[in-house]
């Protein structure tokens, strides 16, 4: 088991959520003056648009975990390269740890207070970060302080009035790039400026001149919060019509012509000449308002000094209804256990319509053929696809049409070394399931092919059988696993709580409820097997024992809806 990678999981699923977590904000009007000077066409977005309490989010965490692990080992690498980009890189880092050990070491040196709220956006190809602080010039303090340490210079300056700090960062001769902050009342700005953007570009960037249209004035946000159900705390999105317009320069923009810029310093614009063809600039334009843009927003969080709770959608919208009714018709079955939030170690289901996968396939497969595409790349991506027949996948789900889904939950688990100091389970309570409109078919169909399954006998009453005699293993196995049929699932469990639920699903009827829908509690499951690693003396990962301090629970689903693909996110944290 790779320790060390849970708990980098754990510790970046904690962070995560600083970033995407605040109160609650049913309100669909957005009021906050720094959207009016981010461009309406910008590619990215980001913004935590009210106050996120990060001093309470922080006491949730061990110590141990609110730093950067190895943070020694990593900053050593980097001044090890002898460049003092990274020298610079290699302090801040240092300043940022030390900021999160304690709430005034924070302020003192980032500047930040109980909350904060920041919006990230792009003018053109220029990232552009914003953020409101409680004391913005410990920030400066802290910028110039490691430029000094890395021998990087730096000038102070106005532009229109507005003081302004340049970093002067050299990659090479003709890349010459100032690193530019600002501070406004209690914002700082954080930007560059290079040789790709004008003053123009920069004034936006700074928030000194507003663009010609802004995110504020184009509604976007809010027509996001109301068709996607978001609270309007914190929103994010990509915009792919943007992104694809500026790179086939469908349509003149800043980006493009920033992008112009970075090709003409690499050679010239004719590496992109392909798919600025007209051709080729009409069917991608066509393709990418099909699929206009990929959005996240917060959606339903509470946030109390005990606990947080918040759920998070991601949605990469769909504007072809027909294609969504196709995606849409492979959903499946997912039973109760998996999404009702009863108390478990871990959930998976997997709902899929097996019946309809081939029909799908063959509607992808057709309506990618027959498009009319004039752009000679798609034509060649086309043809190319003419010689693949969808038809295996027919004869591949075939025998298993009759599929509604697969699932498993574990309630109980308890880990312990054996005799050869190998980890096994001591307590095992677990359930996995089946659901199909004819399960006792499917698992005689399955028995042709495995005669060795042809002695069990599912009784067709839903009698469960013991069926750890069939069970190839080593050793026997300490506990007790039966197999029944219960209604439309095929149950395969053991211990006290499976047993309980097993019997309840002969009442689950299948319906078309989701696609995939995944749970974990992060203590209760990996606590045991790391545990039980620990006792047989194999070496536990620097910060695995704060790790262990994280009462968490993660849960993620996918599924298809009208306006699109939506992966949900849903974790709650509470404190020991």
């Amino acid at each position: 088991m790779n320790t060390k990678l849970l708990v980098g999981l754990g510790a970046v699923a904690i962070a995560v959520g600083a970033y995407v977590t605040t109160q609650s904000s049913s309100s669909s009007s957005i009021a906050m003056e720094q959207l009016e000077y981010v461009p309406a066409d910008t590619a990215v977005f980001w913004g935590q648009l009210t106050p996120f309490e990060q001093q309470k989010y922080l006491s949730f965490m061990p110590k141990e975990l609110r730093q950067v692990q190895n943070i020694e080992e990593i900053t050593g690498l980097l001044r090890k390269e002898n460049d003092k980009h990274l020298d610079f890189v290699a302090t801040l880092l240092e300043q940022y740890n030390l900021a999160l050990t304690s709430p005034e070491q924070m302020k003192a040196i980032l500047g930040m207070g109980e909350t904060v709220r920041s919006v990230f956006y792009t003018v053109g190809l220029l990232p552009t970060l914003r953020y409101e602080l409680a004391d913005p010039e410990a920030f400066q303090r802290t910028i110039k302080m490691a430029a000094k340490d890395a021998e990087i210079t730096y000038r102070e300056d106005t532009l229109d009035g507005v003081a302004l700090t340049r970093y002067q960062l050299e990659f090479a001769p003709e890349a010459k790039i100032e690193l530019i902050t600002s501070v406004q009342g209690q914002w700082v700005t954080t930007t560059f400026n290079t040789p790709i953007n004008t003053e123009a570009d920069l004034k936006v960037a700074l928030g000194i001149t507003k663009p010609a249209q802004s995110l504020a004035q184009s509604g976007k946000l809010e027509q996001y919060n109301t068709q996607f159900g978001f609270d309007g705390s914190s929103i994010a999105f990509l915009n792919h019509v943007a992104i694809v317009d500026g790179i086939t320069a469908n349509k003149q923009s800043d980006f493009t012509r920033m992008l112009d810029n970075i090709l003409q310093l690499g050679g010239g614009t004719e590496k992109l000449a392909a798919v600025r063809a007209p051709e080729c600039q009409a069917d991608y334009s066509e393709i990418a308002n099909l699929w206009p843009a990929t959005v996240l927003g917060t959606k339903n969080i509470q946030f109390t000094n005990s606990a947080i709770d918040f759920e998070v959608d991601t949605v990469v919208v769909g504007q072809d209804a027909e294609l969504m009714k196709a995606l849409g018709s492979i959903r499946g079955f997912i039973p109760a256990h998996v999404t009702n939030g009863e108390e478990k170690v871990l959930g998976f289901g997997y709902g899929v319509d097996v019946a309809k996968v081939a029909p799908l396939v063959n509607t992808l497969w057709g309506r990618f053929t027959k498009a009319e595409f004039k752009c000679s790349e798609l034509v060649a991506l086309q043809q190319q696809a003419k010689q693949n027949s969808p038809m295996a996948i027919a004869m591949m789900t075939g025998m298993a049409n009759s599929v509604k889904g697969v699932s498993a939950s574990v309630f109980d688990l308890v880990m312990e070394p054996n005799d050869q100091g190998t980890p096994e389970p001591k307590t095992f309570d677990a359930l996995v399931t089946l659901s199909a409109e004819d399960p006792l078919v499917l698992v005689n169909t399955v028995k042709g092919l495995a005669p060795m399954l042809g002695q069990i006998q599912i009784p067709e009453d839903g009698t469960p059988v013991s069926i750890n005699q069939y069970i190839p293993s080593p050793q026997p196995l300490d506990m007790d696993i039966k197999l029944a049929v219960k209604g439309d699932h095929l149950v395969l469990y053991t211990g006290e709580k499976a047993t309980v639920i097993a019997e309840k699903m002969a009442s689950q009827v299948l319906e078309s409820n989701g696609m995939t829908h995944f749970s974990m509690d992060m203590q209760a499951f990996v606590a045991p097997l790391l545990e039980a690693a620990k006792a047989t003396g194999q070496p536990m990962p620097e910060g695995i024992d704060a790790f262990l301090q994280q009462n968490m629970v993660f849960e993620f689903s996918m599924d298809v809806a009208d306006h699109g693909l939506v992966f949900g996110t849903d974790m709650k944290l509470k404190k020991l």
